[in-house]
């Protein structure tokens, strides 16, 4: 239930869902302006009140305000209680990283002709729970471009500056996970261009090519 703020569209709104049969709507346009006015005697801030049990856990929001957050709200107004008996014993998933190579000096060359200089790190990804020995490992290159970042739109303001891109356990055995990694952001860079229609004129980069 959501008594709204003077300015809402609808006086008072509801809803009620019930997974997997469906979940009906309810809402007021004038009727009901004399709860509200009770409710919310002054302001514009929509309060929600809402239960709900889903993704192993139960959610609640007693009287809070609709579409904010605020680290000061007390543990009452919004809140999480888990029912997950897995992430209770061994924790919840989490991603965690450590630095294996780089920094190391690489060059991106754009489809278009454009070169850009990136520096590049390797990590050793783990996604897993921190009490058990299980998990989910991989190889990422996160990368940065420090003359300004890839031009992917019309726009020169719009540039990509910091990213990753995973690599396979064969390009760090052999040692030219560098080298793929510079492949892979120029093939990712060049769809986005593809789908903005940035198509560069003139080759050249940040320095060189």
């Amino acid at each position: 239930m959501a008594p709204r703020g003077r300015c809402a569209e609808h006086t008072l709104a509801g809803h009620l869902r019930v997974w997997p049969f469906g979940a009906p709507y309810l809402h007021t346009e004038g009727v009901g302006a004399w709860l509200q006015r009770r409710l919310i005697p002054e302001g514009y801030t929509s309060r929600v009140m809402n239960v709900s049990v889903d993704d192993w856990g139960i959610r609640w929001q007693w009287w809070a305000r609709e579409h904010e957050w605020s680290r000061d709200d007390p543990w009452r107004m919004r809140g999480r209680i888990s029912l997950d008996l897995v992430e209770k014993l061994f924790g919840p998933k989490r991603y965690s990283y450590e630095t294996v190579d780089g920094r190391v000096l690489g060059w991106v060359k754009m489809p278009e002709g454009d070169t850009h200089q990136v520096q590049l790190t390797l990590q050793r990804q783990r996604l897993g729970r921190p009490r058990l020995k299980r998990a989910k490992w991989a190889w990422a290159v996160e990368w940065d471009a420090p003359n300004g970042g890839i031009p992917i739109k019309p726009d020169s303001q719009n540039r990509v500056t910091v990213s990753a891109v995973k690599v396979p356990d064969e390009a760090v055995e052999a040692r030219c996970w560098d080298v793929l990694a510079c492949a892979m952001i120029a093939r990712k860079r060049g769809e986005e261009r593809k789908r903005h229609g940035h198509h560069p004129e003139e080759p050249g980069g940040d320095s060189g090519g």
